[in-house]
């Protein structure tokens, strides 16, 4: 897997394997993928300072 993780791409995929998804599953995966990627992001910037 490649970070910052696409969004859209990653969220379509989960929904395709989930029964019958609706707007609030659509709302959590959106929320997971963001969080990952703010984590990433994050630890991304404290290797670049601790350089």
């Amino acid at each position: 897997m490649y970070y910052p993780i696409d969004e859209e791409r990653v969220v379509a995929k989960w929904l395709a394997v989930l029964d019958k998804p609706d707007e609030a599953d659509r709302e959590l995966l959106t929320s997971i993928v963001k969080a990952i990627n703010q984590a990433y992001l994050a630890g991304k910037e404290d290797m670049e300072v601790a350089k």
